[in-house]
């Protein structure tokens, strides 16, 4: 071909040399005679011949094309480019060749080559532009069938990915041969759904994703993908017009959603499994640009796409299958390790923020012991007793999980449950008594023994009485009956509330069952008391069972424990409140400094040291501290952690820098106290780590088992 145009020229040269309409006439009888499309053009560009194949091709007139007429029948979104690459050589004198589409007579695009080549005369001036366009679009599409196919499969290979396989499917289409490729496939439902889209201009990608969102495929519909996908053969509709939108549109947003994705002409083709018949999906291919329209030559590039595509989806389909129980599963742990550290992490504050206001309460209980007042004796018994409950309670909940696996030292008595009820009804009593409920308990005074935990025992008891009440309505009514049955002793809490729906009972006693069940949560709880209830009466070989005749109907809890041994009968009980031998304290006005930002927390243990003997000063925050310990030089620091502005760890470090204080002894008093928390405050730097709320006994206890000298315990020489 390249000869051929050479040859032209030569030929074009020497006719231009002589007479010039006779050979003028002899080259466009040449012209004529190819098969290529021909044309010639003055030094400037201005075209003024073209051969009669080009006006057979392109069914125009030599009035329509002369000039620049030509750049009408050229794809609107290539014509930038040839007329930069046509300017070019005008101004170069260089010879060019481009591969682009030209319009056929029907509107059907091809590919053609198109070779340029100056004339000059024998002085070497510029006689005309000689141009050849030959048709390559078979070979065209064959090449860009073999090389989008080797690009399929270089790039689609190299994962198994189910969803990066999709996508990299739909990307390769856009834009080697259309503007917008979308895959769809069937749900295990039958549903439609959208897998992937691409669209050549990214901001419209987004749309068809919305489109499908807003209005999902029906399965039965007589065309487009799901024909295709019942059908399993190829669907092609040349021209998409604006009527087909109007006539889909469900509603307005539906016809706008549509009109911006703007296809124009679409193909879409079946996706099958390996080795079946089974058509799983369709990928489709339209034109959104441009004047172009798909025809049956390009079905065949897009069926040769949709069988590599199918190929490699299929197969990531089943290297998905296979490993979708595993990654379930592995999902599954990460979700279980994830909610298991949100729920320490969340546990753990809880704790904290519960220990705290627990801290002054107990030691200004101690300080009243302390100053041997002695009006309401009783009333502080049943509040240190309380106190010392909730104090276990929030043991309890830092470690459900230890509670749940019956990891609890229980330190078991024969004791009446008479008295454990007594007990339970105690912790119990302020919630029956706000909501003015009735309480009957038909509990013999003896007889009715079990070697049992006692605190722990009182704990299930009043988380059942305490369960009944939030679920039973003001003046309701509430009973604890117990009972010997054989060998086994028998507790039951009945009330006339709630009840619970059938499918709940089964579930009741499960860790945070309230969360997963639809009752109305301004009951409040965190769905631990019945689950820590089962797992105590466990530990004590026990059983736990709940009933209900449904909604409106109330419930019962039976609790059944073995009976103690007669042989116990001689055996006594501990008392709880009994007075403990307490360590004799360091005191002789040793200095103390007591830092919390908890005022009353900080007021009530001062009082309390001071009442001991020793000498106590507070700060608020660690700059206080830090400011009032150049002054007051102490001996002992008892530091919360949790400070404002800087917390206990820093505060401590700081200190020991002081001058005099390197051999203070640092006392961490704080809500925290998981194992994690005990080893940071010991790689602070503290001497020892307390978790409130902390009785006085405690504190100088610890003092004492560092058995502190008078040098250390005074303020160092400088």
């Amino acid at each position: 071909m390249v000869g051929c145009v050479a040859g032209m020229v030569n030929l074009n040269e020497s006719l231009e040399s002589s007479a010039p309409n006779a050979e003028r006439t002899l080259l466009h009888e040449l012209f004529d005679a190819m098969p290529q499309l021909g044309w010639t053009a003055r030094p400037d560009g201005f075209i003024d011949y073209y051969n009669q194949r080009w006006y057979e091709y392109t069914g125009t007139t030599y009035e329509e094309m002369r000039g620049w007429g030509w750049q009408a029948v050229h794809d609107p979104e290539e014509l930038p480019r040839v007329m930069e690459a046509w300017a070019r050589s005008i101004a170069t004198l260089q010879p060019f060749e481009q591969e682009f589409p030209l319009r056929r007579r029907d509107g059907v695009y091809r590919w053609f080559l198109t070779r340029v080549s100056p004339s000059f005369d024998n002085a070497g001036a510029l006689v005309r532009w000689v141009g050849i366009n030959t048709d390559i679009d078979d070979l065209r599409r064959e090449r860009d069938a073999r090389d989008l196919l080797v690009k399929m499969s270089e790039a689609m290979n190299s994962t198994l990915d189910y969803e990066e396989t999709v996508a990299r499917v739909a990307k390769i289409a856009v834009p080697h041969i259309s503007d917008m490729c979308t895959v769809y496939v069937r749900g295990e439902n039958g549903q439609i759904d959208q897998v992937a889209a691409v669209h050549v201009d990214a901001t419209k990608t987004n749309a068809i994703k919305v489109l499908h969102a807003h209005a999902p495929l029906d399965p039965q519909l007589p065309y487009g993908y799901p024909k295709v996908i019942r059908t399993g053969e190829t669907e092609l509709v040349t021209e998409i017009r604006d009527e087909f939108f109007v006539l889909a549109a469900r509603d307005p947003e539906h016809l706008a959603l549509m009109r911006a994705v703007g296809a124009r002409s679409l193909i879409v083709v079946p996706l099958k499994a390996q080795g079946k018949h089974e058509t799983f999906g369709a990928m489709a291919f339209a034109l959104t640009r441009g004047t172009r329209h798909f025809d049956r030559r390009d079905v065949a590039l897009a069926e040769q796409i949709g069988a590599r595509a199918a190929l490699v989806i299929d197969n990531a389909r089943l290297f998905r299958d296979t490993k979708v129980a595993y990654m379930e599963r592995q999902a599954l742990l990460v979700a279980a390790e994830s909610a298991n550290r949100a729920k320490d992490e969340f546990l753990a504050m809880l704790g904290h923020e519960l220990r705290n206001p627990l801290s002054p309460i107990l030691t200004a209980l101690q300080l009243l012991r302390l100053r041997g007042v002695q009006e309401g004796e009783r009333e502080r018994a049943v509040i240190e007793r309380q106190v010392a409950h909730l104090v276990r309670l929030i043991d309890d909940l830092l470690d459900v999980s230890r509670i749940t696996r019956g990891k609890i030292d229980l330190k078991t008595e024969r004791i009446e449950v008479a008295e454990i009820v007594a007990r339970a009804v105690e912790a119990a009593s302020s919630l029956l008594e706000q909501k003015r409920q009735h309480l009957r308990l038909d509990v013999a005074r003896s007889g009715l023994a079990v070697r049992a935990d006692p605190v722990r025992l009182a704990q299930v008891i009043s988380n059942l009485l305490i369960n009944s009440a939030k679920y039973t309505n003001e003046s309701g009514r509430i009973a604890v009956e117990a009972a010997r049955s054989a060998d086994s002793i028998v507790i039951r809490v009945i009330d006339n509330g709630l009840g619970m729906a059938p499918e709940l009972v089964p579930k009741v006693f499960d860790m945070f069952v309230q969360e997963r069940q639809a009752i109305d949560r301004s009951q409040g709880g965190l769905g631990l008391g019945l689950a820590i209830v089962r797992s105590i009466v466990q530990l004590h070989g026990g059983t736990a069972a709940a009933e209900s005749a449904g909604l409106g109907h109330g419930s019962t809890f039976t609790i059944r424990l073995p009976a103690a041994p007669v042989e116990e009968l001689g055996l006594t009980v501990n008392d709880p409140s009994s007075p403990r031998l307490a360590p004799q304290p360091v005191r002789n006005g040793t200095r103390v400094l007591v830092v919390d930002d908890n005022e009353d927390a900080a007021e009530m243990m001062a009082m309390s040291l001071q009442a001991s003997g020793y000498q106590v000063q507070t700060a608020e925050d660690g700059p206080a501290a830090l400011r009032l310990a150049d002054s007051f030089m102490p001996a002992i620091a008892l530091l919360d952690i949790g400070l404002p502005s800087m917390d206990g760890y820093e505060l401590a470090h700081r200190l020991r820098e002081l001058r005099g204080l390197r051999r203070i002894c640092l006392i961490a008093v704080t809500g925290y106290g998981q194992e994690s928390d005990r080893e940071r405050t010991l790689a602070a730097g503290f001497d020892a780590h307390l978790v409130k709320p902390v009785d006085l006994e405690l504190i100088e206890k610890t003092i004492a088992n560092f058995n502190l000298t008078s040098t250390r315990l005074g303020v160092e020489k400088p």
